[in-house]
Parts: structure tokens; C-alpha cells; sequence
């Protein structure tokens, strides 16, 4: 690299993240991917070094570092020409694995970004196959806040797309868990993800998985008040019992608590259902009394449950 001035650094690193983000008011678009290679071809920058900075005087010192690679701020900037951009910092060299002074990866930062403006769930997924294909999830590992590109990814609007090809990668675990326990299937009930639950589910993710404080993927899908989720993790297996460490409370009486009557009253169907079959198994043929099934709550509940199991 050639040897340059801090001025040098300094005016070069301007120019490339006003070309990175499209925003140059000299030049059109379509000139950045030719102005980004001359710049690149001057070496007074390497491509893997943190350029973002602020414009301020005190730019340079150590509590303003930059913290972003050029790769990672076309994701978290470019509105302009992301797949272009980051197509060509890849084709110049750029690290897919490269990460952020505090520790994140492209690919966690690009799970959590918005791109191209707004959340485009093709731009997104355009994005991340070309990091997927350059290597980007082969250091698939926690970052300091104990999350995963697949954690981010399960709670972005729109995630179906971009869960779908990082699950498709031999070096995803889908049952890692944050430091508190939760795992991707958490973050995804806890959005009322229906379609990123299923996708979980169907790779082996854990329908009774429990965080620190016993809170299980069906305690966040109540809260969510999805009931498609909710019924989605009842049919893999997903106790209804379940009690969490703190309240004490099981899936039904949080959604009692939050107001979700829908949602209980699907609980109780499937309880009452599963002491049917219990029943029958057993050899005990005689009607099952209501009573002994259902609590005494609230009677617009209990009506509800006799109505889903036409009783």
C-alpha cells in the first residue's frame, strides 16, 4: 500500500463512503462502481479497514473511531446500488467475514439492516446469497449482544426469503441460543412469524425450547397474539403446561392476562380435546364432563371452547 498522509486517508475515506452511499453530488449513480475502482486502484485505502468516521475534528479519536468496514457500510447505507456495490467489494477483495470494531459480522448486520431504502425482502435476499456464496456464514458465531445473523433474520419484517437461505447452509445450528436461552424460534414467535416458525420447525427447532427464565416458545407466541403460530407449535408438540420462572404463569393464563380470549379458547379446545383422546384410550366411552376439564374463569371463554368443540 502505498504510504499516505493522514489528510490523504482522510479525503479519500470521504469520497468512498459518498460513493458507497450513492450520495455524491458530482457524479451519477451509475459512475460509482468506475470511481470506486480508481479509488481503490490509488491504494492509500486497504479494503478490509474500518472507514466510516464522522466529518468532526475529534473524527480520530479512540471514542470516535470508525467502526465499519466498506462492506459493511454499503449494507447499512446504500439506498442507491446495494447489490451492485457490494458485488463489486467483493470481486475487489473485501472480507465476507470481516467484522465491526464491536464485533458484527456483513451477515448480522445485514439481517438487521434495512436495504436498499427500505425493507426489500428480494433486495435483502439478493444481498445475502452473494454473501452466502462468498463465505459469509462460515464464521457462524455469537455476537456480543449473543445474537445470530438467524436471530436477526427472525425478527426482520418480511424474513421468510432470508431465513430460508441461511437455513439452507450446512453451518447453521438451529437450536443456538443467546446467553438468555432464547433461540431463533423465540425471536420468530415472539413476531407471529407463521411461515419463519414452519421453516424452523421443518430444520429441527425445538417446539418446547425454554429460555433462563423457563419462558417457552409458545409463552412468546401468545404474547405476539398470533394464533396461527400458536396453533402451528401446539400441533409439533409445544406443552401448553409450561410455566415460566418469574410469574409462574402457563400459555393459557398469559393469553387471560393480555386479553387474547381467542387464543384461549383455542388452548382449552386443544386441552379438553387432549383429554378426550386420553379418555378413550383409556377405555372410558362416557361423555367427559365439562366441569372437571375446565376452570371456572370466565365465562365468555368457557362458552367459546363449547362452541370450538360443539359440545
Amino acid at each position: 500500500m502505498v504510504t499516505a498522509t493522514r489528510h490523504e486517508k482522510r479525503k479519500d475515506k470521504q469520497v468512498l463512503l459518498e460513493i458507497i452511499a450513492g450520495k455524491s453530488l458530482h457524479h451519477m449513480p451509475d459512475e460509482c462502481p468506475m470511481l470506486m475502482r480508481e479509488l481503490y486502484a490509488k491504494e492509500t485505502l486497504d479494503i478490509d479497514e474500518w472507514v466510516n468516521w464522522s466529518t468532526s475534528p475529534w473524527a480520530f479519536e479512540p471514542k470516535r473511531a470508525p467502526t465499519d468496514t466498506a462492506l459493511i457500510w454499503s449494507i447499512r447505507t446504500n439506498f442507491t446500488w446495494p447489490q451492485k456495490c457490494m458485488k463489486l467489494l467483493l470481486e475487489l477483495g473485501a472480507s465476507p467475514t470481516q467484522r465491526t470494531r464491536i464485533g458484527r459480522s456483513p451477515m448480522e448486520v445485514l439481517a438487521a439492516a434495512r436495504v436498499g431504502g427500505t425493507q426489500s425482502a428480494e433486495t435483502s435476499a439478493a444481498c445475502a446469497k452473494m454473501l452466502i456464496d462468498a463465505g459469509g456464514l462460515e464464521n457462524f458465531t455469537l455476537h456480543v449482544s449473543g445474537q445470530t445473523a438467524l436471530h436477526l433474520a427472525a425478527q426482520k419484517r418480511r424474513p421468510t426469503v432470508l431465513c430460508k437461505l441461511m437455513l439452507a447452509h450446512e453451518g447453521v445450528d438451529v437450536l443456538q441460543a443467546t446467553p438468555g436461552g432464547d433461540t431463533a424460534l423465540h425471536f420468530a414467535s415472539a413476531k407471529g412469524w407463521v411461515e419463519v416458525c414452519t421453516l424452523l420447525l421443518d430444520k429441527g427447532a425445538d417446539a418446547n425450547a425454554t429460555n433462563a427464565h423457563q419462558v417457552t416458545v409458545l409463552h412468546e407466541a401468545v404474547r405476539s397474539g398470533s394464533m396461527e403460530v400458536c396453533a402451528l407449535l401446539l400441533d409439533r408438540g409445544a406443552d401448553v403446561l409450561a410455566k415460566s420462572i418469574h410469574t409462574g404463569v402457563t400459555p393459557e393464563h398469559l393469553a387471560l392476562t393480555l386479553g387474547h380470549i381467542h387464543i384461549v379458547a383455542m388452548i382449552r379446545a386443544f386441552i379438553l380435546q387432549r383429554h378426550r383422546r386420553l379418555a378413550f384410550a383409556m377405555g372410558h366411552h362416557e361423555r367427559l364432563g365439562v366441569d372437571s376439564l375446565v376452570r371456572p374463569l370466565d365465562v365468555e371463554v368457557i362458552r367459546m371452547v363449547l362452541e370450538a368443540e360443539a359440545i
